[in-house]
């Protein structure tokens, strides 16, 4: 009953219990619904009153009609009906109180007679009604009978049955299989075919108000091809008023969430969450889809979450098809393609100055014709070139016919759009899309577009070229949105980034999924739970109505939302609302590689977070019409360029810039200097090109230099005579053999009287430089980090507020430092007043301040102002490997392998590819720290011990920590780096197990110490006893073995037994075999 003359909607026919007995096949009170046979389809039987045409004679076409001779809506309202319309129903054999409760739904309807009707089985129950898979005896067809109760109205209304065509299947049932899987082409017709049907309701005043895939029926050929529900309750007319009860949930993300048999529908089940997500109305609906009615969130009609939930399925109506065989010419007639609004044009576009031409979509209704998308980047055609739309997608020929671009689309295509979103779509005959440029983002990204796992964003080359750029905008598997830059042309991508969100988790419900802007014009992360995250330092913004938004992956490396007023004037152009990062100058604290924000050999400078580059005195830009590029000299330098005759100050001059630095990349470093000092060391070295002189230090760097910025320090470039202008502004000569005469001879005249004030001070002075070089020489050597004041560090840290741990000799602080992008950092204090911290102090510093490595945490620098020792790293935002494998959730097996493979290939670079060896002396989980993208790093060089080029072995102290240090620390040998090894395989079986390597909890002694209870579950074959609960480590038995065979041989007693950490980590890798431990002479050591 309701909307019978859809096709997607069930029609019905009332029938008459007179005799209150059935021909029943049916086990009494069969248990429920089972879907296995399907549910309900409708056999209708109509007989015209005042006609005695029989049903025989009835076409088909009038018996799967609804309506009276009329064309009426079978809907029915509640109320009092006109006495003739009661009296015709009465006489047609219906009761009285159900003609008043039917009212004109059944008119022109006489009801059928239940003993007609054989009922095989029950096949559903609800509040109100019985389900029955039943024969219709007069014609041996197939029904469903649908036994109704009107609880409030009539108590003899438990002997009126509904009549349905028999249909195999409801959408939970067909879902809830494991052998079915449902193709995504099948899930939007059955959602297409869904809106027809609602729609054909609603356009008659009707709702259904229990839209679920229970009251979804398919046929076979899994078509949507009825809505059915409690009808004579949920299906009503109310003229005026269309407004639901109560929430029942989203189709789409039922059909979505319960294919079991199509794991990529995960992915569209969170893009649907993205497209509600947008509107924001709703937040705490996505762990409810199971349960409908515990939707508790703001009260939005099931249909709008439905149609929400739609968005990517659905073809845009009001949007003009583009048809196969239809074609663009560049600089023809015909160039471009226009969605309705004229807002976006597809086609050919032709840039400014040049005579090519790109195929790309823009703003075509504004003077400035902004690209938003572009395909033939790296091969602009010529006039002539013809783009065209065939069944295999679009094509793109220059003018002698070579093909130059493809869209390949993931079907056959039908037609083409362009929408009013700036989406360019092509479609198959069902209206799905098999390709769509929102898929294949270039630079930029509109509103309603989504940037999934995996996407990314490139920038332009450069403002006028459109080829791949030197920045990406990556949102990686892991969840987390990164700004890289990036190495051209081999495309190699430069950490750290410039940018990162953070929101990589272990538990992928919490990590990033999507990158979504809305058409509220905002851009932020949807996680995998459909929890929202903003980007940080990224400013709320009200949203100015009748605007274009557009957000931009500049060629500078920033990433700009813009803003355009529709109704601007001629001369407006983009406004900037954000940019990440706010000053990509400074964003960087660290970077060992990559030329930085501007090119080598140039430094950057930044207006309202709008970078530009500057060439050093003396040099110019590589490219004149790219000041990215970076820059050259314009001098020949070097060692071996002169003939050696001539002294240094007489070939070069030095000239300053100050607040000027290249921050990493020092070669040497001096100290304590003064400027004179610095200046003659550059000067006489044929290495030097710059010298960056700051506080009493001095650094040594040669070309070419990276990421120069504007920062605190002095900046001496060593410049050939005759090529810096004398005009420069920028710059002046320090030295000048003219203007050192003349002072020499104005200083001579008051030769006696500086020297009755000089000699009683030389004693002092003397004594006072002995005593600041000998206090640097006791704290830091040559490093290329990054010297803090105190107060910086202070301000950072916020008065050293938020402590994040401690240890022997300090503590350690969160802190944000207060430039560039807001670097959050971890500052550890040392206790000055012990000579142990002074002497950790050093060994860090000395460890890995020339140390870069992916499995190391990076030190950016240091502050050794008067009696303050402090450090600064790297901040790991999901804190030690002991967290995650002693807290809950513990890391999977994958991730505890991928943790422990990169912990070994760091202590491989730590022994084997450092300059020095270094010796960490501490290896625990507790100094593993695990970054946002859940990479371990070794941390806590504290205790680190660095031999010399060639030596092997060491006498020192006894260092480390009680379960983790190697017995040969108390046998007064030299210790090598076996002792990390040995360290190191303590961890391993902590890794394995997810526990620690003494554990006073477990009640037998046995199990007490891992390494010995590892061993005897190897022994009895029980290897699966030390990952209990860990299905995946225990599937993959091959490589646990191993990994368990490899720790017992880090492990050994005599360490001329144990590998070196290459060879383990070739053994966890499986390129080597590991054999059973000849001897079992292993120990935990307690001390």
């Amino acid at each position: 009953m309701g909307c019978v003359t859809s096709k997607q909607a069930v029609s019905v026919t009332p029938a008459l219990d007179h005799s209150s007995s059935f021909r029943d096949n049916a086990a009494a009170g069969g248990s429920g619904r089972s879907r296995g046979s399907g549910v309900v389809d409708l056999e209708k039987k109509k007989k015209r009153i005042d006609s005695g045409v029989s049903e025989n004679e009835l076409g088909e076409s009038e018996r799967v009609s609804s309506n009276g001779g009329g064309g009426e809506s079978l809907s029915f309202r509640l109320g009092n009906l006109q006495k003739y319309v009661e009296g015709e129903q009465v006489a047609a054999g219906w009761p009285a109180w159900f003609s008043a409760v039917a009212g004109e739904a059944i008119q022109g309807w006489v009801p059928l007679s239940a003993d007609s009707f054989e009922k095989l089985e029950k096949v559903g129950q609800g509040t109100y009604s019985s389900v029955f898979h039943a024969r219709n005896l007069e014609t041996g067809r197939i029904v469903a009978l649908k036994k109704v109760r009107f609880d409030n109205f009539e108590p003899e209304s438990v002997r009126i049955y509904l009549v349905f065509e028999y249909m195999e299947h409801d959408i939970s049932g067909l879902l809830s299989s494991p052998d079915i899987k449902l193709s995504e082409a099948q899930v939007k017709c059955d959602m297409k075919q869904l809106l027809s049907g609602l729609e054909h309701c609603h356009s008659r005043g009707t709702m259904h108000r229990d839209i679920k895939g229970a009251n979804l029926l398919t046929t076979s050929n899994q078509l949507i091809s009825s809505l059915y529900g409690t009808v004579l309750l949920n299906f009503c007319w109310v003229p005026r008023i269309m407004e639901p009860q109560w929430i029942s949930g989203v189709l789409a993300v039922y059909l979505l969430n319960y294919s079991s048999g199509a794991p990529s529908f995960r992915a569209e089940l969170r893009y649907d969450f993205g497209y509600i997500a947008i509107c924001k109305r709703v937040t705490t609906t996505w762990n409810a889809v199971r349960a409908p009615s515990s939707m508790a969130s703001s009260p939005i009609p099931n249909l709008f979450l439905l149609l929400l939930s739609l968005l990517p399925f659905l073809p845009i109506l009001s949007a003009s098809n583009i048809t196969l065989s239809s074609s663009l010419s560049a600089n023809g007639d015909n160039s471009s393609w226009i969605s309705p609004s004229g807002d976006f044009a597809f086609g050919f576009y032709q840039p400014d100055n040049t005579n090519t031409f790109l195929l790309a979509i823009w703003y075509a209704n504004i003077p400035e014709k902004t690209i938003v998308w572009h395909a033939n980047t790296t091969n602009p055609v010529q006039a002539g070139s013809k783009v065209e739309l065939t069944a295999s997608g679009l094509t793109l020929n220059d003018p002698n016919g070579q093909t130059i671009w493809t869209s390949q689309p993931n079907g056959t295509v039908s037609y083409g759009t362009m929408l009013d979103t700036g989406n360019f779509v092509l479609s198959d005959t069902n209206s799905n899309y098999v390709w769509a440029s929102f898929s294949y983002p270039t630079d930029t990204i509109l509103p309603t577009q989504i940037l999934p796992l995996g996407g990314m964003l490139y920038s332009k080359f450069s403002e006028t070229n459109y080829s791949k750029g030197r920045f990406e905008l990556h949102f990686t598997n892991g969840g987390n949105l990164e700004l890289n830059l990036v190495a051209w042309p081999s495309e190699l991508i430069y950490t750290p980034p410039y940018y990162s969100s953070g929101t990589a988790n272990l538990n992928s419900s919490e990590s990033g999924f999507q990158l979504v802007f809305n058409q509220s014009a905002d851009i932020y992360i949807v996680k995998g739970n459909g929890g929202v995250v903003q980007l940080s330092s990224w400013q709320n913004i009200v949203q100015i109505s009748n605007s274009y938004y557009r957000a931009t992956l500049d060629f500078d490396g920033v990433f700009r939302e813009y803003v355009y007023a529709k109704t601007s004037v001629s001369d407006q152009s983009w406004s900037i609302v954000r940019r990440i990062p706010d000053n990509i100058c400074m964003a960087l604290i660290n970077q060992q590689v990559g030329s930085g924000a501007c090119g080598f050999n140039s430094y950057c400078t930044a207006n309202d977070g709008t970078p530009s580059c500057q060439c050093p005195p003396g040099y110019s830009f590589m490219d004149p019409n790219n000041n990215f590029g970076g820059c050259k000299p314009n001098f020949p330098q070097g060692c071996g360029v002169d003939d050696g005759t001539k002294k240094p100050e007489d070939v070069y001059d030095l000239v300053e810039i100050q607040g000027v630095n290249w921050p990493f990349g020092d070669y040497e470093s001096l100290g304590p200097y003064n400027q004179t000092q610095c200046e003659q060391a550059c000067l006489n070295d044929c290495l030097c090109d710059v010298a960056i002189f700051g506080g009493t230090i001095c650094w040594k760097k040669k070309l070419p230099l990276f990421n120069g910025r504007m920062e605190a320090g002095l900046a001496i470039i060593k410049v050939r005579k005759g090529s810096v202008p004398p005009s420069g502004s920028s710059s002046f000569p320090i030295s000048n053999s003219k203007k050192d005469k003349q002072i020499l001879l104005w200083s001579s005249g008051f030769v006696n009287v500086l020297l009755l004030v000089v000699i009683p001070l030389m004693f002092f002075s003397i004594r006072w430089k002995r005593s600041r070089k000998a206090e640097h020489d006791s704290s830091v050597p040559e490093t290329n980090l990054h010297l803090f004041t105190f107060e910086e560090l202070k301000e950072a840290t916020e008065g050293f507020k938020d402590e994040l741990g401690s240890g022997s000799f300090g503590i350690v602080y969160k802190g944000v430092l207060k430039v560039g992008s807001k670097k959050q950092v971890a500052v550890k204090k040392l206790d000055k007043t012990t000579q142990e911290g002074e002497r950790e102090f050093k060994a860090e510093v000395s460890a890995i301040g020339k140390t870069h490595h992916k499995n190391l945490v990076q030190l950016f620098g240091y502050c050794q102002e008067g009696p303050h020792r402090l450090l600064v790293y790297e901040f790991m935002s999901n804190g030690s490997l002991a967290n995650f494998l002693f807290g809950l959730p513990r890391p999977d097996w994958y991730q505890r392998t991928q943790m422990a493979l990169g912990i070994a290939r760091g202590l491989v670079y730590l022994h084997e590819d450092c300059n020095a060896p270094i010796i960490h002396c501490d290896i625990k989980p507790e100094n593993i720290l695990i970054d946002q993208n859940f990479t371990a790093r070794i941390s806590d060089f504290g205790l680190a011990k660095s031999l010399l080029l060639n030596q092997t072995r060491t006498h020192t102290g006894i260092r480390g920590t009680r379960g983790y240090v190697a017995p040969e620390w108390f046998k007064n040998v030299p210790v090598t780096v076996k002792v990390d090894v040995y360290s190191f395989g303590v961890m391993l079986l902590e890794i394995i197990c997810c526990r620690k390597s003494v554990a006073k909890e477990f009640g037998e002694e046995e199990k007490a110490i891992l390494t010995d209870w590892a061993y005897d579950c190897y022994m009895n074959g029980r290897l699966d006893i030390l990952v209990d609960n860990d299905q995946a480590a225990i599937e993959d038995k091959v490589t646990l073995g191993r990994w368990i065979l490899t720790a017992f041989w880090c492990i050994q007693e005599d360490p001329s037994k144990r590998p070196t950490m290459k060879m383990v980590t070739q053994m966890l890798e499986g390129y080597v075999d590991v054999p059973i431990p000849t001897s079992t002479s292993f120990s935990y050591s307690s001390s």
